[in-house]
């Protein structure tokens, strides 16, 4: 069927897979969702053997986040955004339905989830998500349809800055810093911290330095409003 051919064509843009039930965002009966998301030809022929019609599931998470923008309102904000700060180069673009958009994004540090945070009605899916992809049928009947076929872009930083939280506020603490910590850090692991992050923006390719250096800053500053 169709959906086995977009699922592998998916799984070719390096982004693991997974089913769906028919018509529907929910997981297919008998499977763990985008625990189980894959690049592996036979496993995702195995499962769209069983349900051809079945939609399509990509797991976000590992550098790649979805920026879903549901509705008039939401777009609006993004063009605004990116008039103001600079318009990010143009990137996978998928119509979820009338007004209503999914912009494919990569980032070279952890991007969370989030729902209504950073802007109305704009949500993004990112580490533990999800987004279902074209040609999946929406549950309402239309079909999600692809708009923008271009390489999946890296996200400019303005967009990184809103998409990670402030982490020096402990609200949101990084997973890498005990919340139990303040003051009382062990030099050892400061030290292990920081070779890291000057590490990870090293090896970094020049188009994504700016980013992970970024990153890099945000988790070192959570280090040192903590007493490190």
């Amino acid at each position: 069927g169709a959906m086995i051919k977009h699922a592998l064509q998916w799984a070719g843009r390096g982004l693991p897979v997974f089913p769906l039930q028919p018509k529907s965002k929910i997981p297919l009966a008998g499977t763990h969702g985008f625990k189980d998301a894959t690049r592996d030809e036979d496993i995702i022929c195995e499962w769209w053997k069983l349900t051809q019609s079945a939609n399509i599931g990509t797991a976000t998470g590992d550098g790649f986040f979805v920026l879903d923008l549901d509705g008039p309102e939401a777009t609006s904000w993004f063009i605004n955004a990116s008039g103001r700060h600079g318009e990010p180069d143009k990137t996978l673009t998928v119509k979820t339905r009338e007004g209503r958009f999914h912009l494919y994004f990569w980032a070279e540090c952890e991007i969370p989830c989030s729902t209504g945070r950073i802007a109305p009605h704009v949500d993004i899916r990112a580490t533990g998500g999800y987004a279902v992809a074209p040609p999946s049928i929406h549950p309402n009947g239309h079909a999600y349809k692809i708009v923008r076929d271009l390489p999946i872009a890296e996200a400019p930083r303005w967009l990184t800055d809103l998409a990670v939280p402030d982490e020096r506020s402990f609200e949101a603490p990084h997973a890498d810093i005990p919340t139990a910590c303040r003051s009382d850090f062990n030099p050892k692991y400061v030290l292990a911290a920081v070779e890291n992050e000057l590490a990870t923006v090293t090896n970094a390719g020049d188009g994504g330095r700016n980013v992970a250096l970024h990153c890099a800053a945000i988790k070192l500053g959570t280090l040192s409003a903590a007493g490190a």
